[in-house]
């Protein structure tokens, strides 16, 4: 849902790994070149080897970090519209249809501030996210892993916007994930190639993570 052009994620796998650095002429930067150009900028400005690669570029074409966020934010509460509708219909035409025959307005009245709210959470979570990524790329003028850590965890308070119940249904969700990815860092530091390897391993780091 963020929307994030992939040739980004490989750019800054690039910069983690030492394969591009900034200011000096190492690795291929054709992607981020090719990205430049598409966009309708010198090809120059994706180069690495020249400095810090302007936002314009991160932001897939956007100007201005303010404009970029509000976009995010717009763009993310609209997509997760289309996951928490169906998401909180669904359940309401299946297991409670009586209620909603009963009590149509009253029903209604419960399910569209809990769409509303849970699409508030979503689109503020990843516009956090992005927020402290831009923040640290223009203050340390270069693309460290600290943004992304950072907006991480910044980004976890937006679940208060949620309520208590939902709270913890999130939660389930995001405790395998953050084992995977812990999972994911250890083994690829290792050489193991990382991600879920071996028989059963997802299924044992999900019941690990679920206590």
């Amino acid at each position: 849902m963020s929307n994030m052009d992939p040739r980004l994620l490989k750019m800054k796998r690039l910069f983690r790994s030492g394969e591009l650095v900034y200011g000096k002429k190492v690795g291929d930067p054709t992607i981020m070149m090719d990205l430049a150009e598409e966009l309708g900028r010198p090809r120059e400005e994706g180069d690495p080897a020249n400095g810090l690669i302007p936002c314009f570029l991160a932001h897939g074409g956007v100007e201005g970090c303010a404009k970029h966020k509000r976009l995010v934010w717009r763009r993310g509460f609209l997509d997760a519209l289309k996951v928490y509708i169906p998401g909180h219909i669904l359940p309401t035409l299946l297991f409670h249809r009586r209620r909603l025959l009963k009590s149509p307005t009253k029903t209604l009245n419960h399910l569209v501030p809990s769409v509303l709210r849970s699409s508030t959470f979503l689109a503020s979570y990843i516009t956090t996210l992005w927020i402290f990524i831009c923040l640290c790329r223009n203050t340390l003028q270069r693309d460290t892993t600290l943004g992304p850590i950072l907006g991480s965890i910044a980004s976890g308070f937006t679940l208060l916007l949620e309520k208590k119940e939902r709270r913890r249904e999130v939660a389930v969700y995001c405790v395998p994930k953050a084992v995977e990815s812990a999972w994911w860092r250890w083994t690829a530091g290792r050489g193991f190639g990382g991600g879920w390897t071996g028989s059963g391993v997802e299924v044992g780091a999900f019941s690990v993570a679920m206590g």
